[in-house]
């Protein structure tokens, strides 16, 4: 099935119903496991297994997503070990935004909004110097 913000991919390896997906080989999507994770959407509700076609809801797309841990409403949310998603942390992928409150094991209702972290050289900003100001002194009248 292929709309405006589901598309079809050939599976690699076993993908369960309502997990976060990554790109593996050969244009095929695989289960995302690891908060770094290029996360490129969520499943449908069906377990995928080797070689199947996957319907994969992508940016902007209403989904539900099988919680890893508590979660509320308007957390972003990333992926556990098993796909399942937890609420992200500071250099975390994004791979959605959490529409309801839930509890591990719960499937809520959630926006795929992907975002990244970009990994690179240090971007702190150095500290910006005090002003310095000299004692004045009196200028001499000539």
């Amino acid at each position: 099935m292929e709309t405006e913000n589901i598309l079809s991919f050939k599976v690699s390896g076993t993908i369960p119903a309502n997990s976060f997906v990554k790109f593996g080989d050969n244009n095929t999507v695989t289960l995302a496991t690891a908060p770094t994770d290029n996360i490129i959407g969520v499943t449908d509700g069906v377990t995928y297994y080797e070689g199947e076609m996957a319907d994969i809801y992508m940016q902007g797309a209403n989904c539900e997503i099988v919680l890893g841990g508590t979660v509320s409403a308007g957390d972003a949310l990333t992926v556990n070990l098993t796909g399942a998603a937890v609420t992200a942390q500071a250099g975390d992928n994004i791979g959605a935004i959490a529409l309801n409150d839930g509890i591990l094991g719960d499937i809520i209702k959630a926006i795929v909004m992907l975002g990244r972290t970009v990994a690179g050289e240090n971007n702190e900003t150095e500290p910006t110097p005090e002003p310095t100001t000299e004692p004045s002194t009196p200028e001499e009248s000539t």
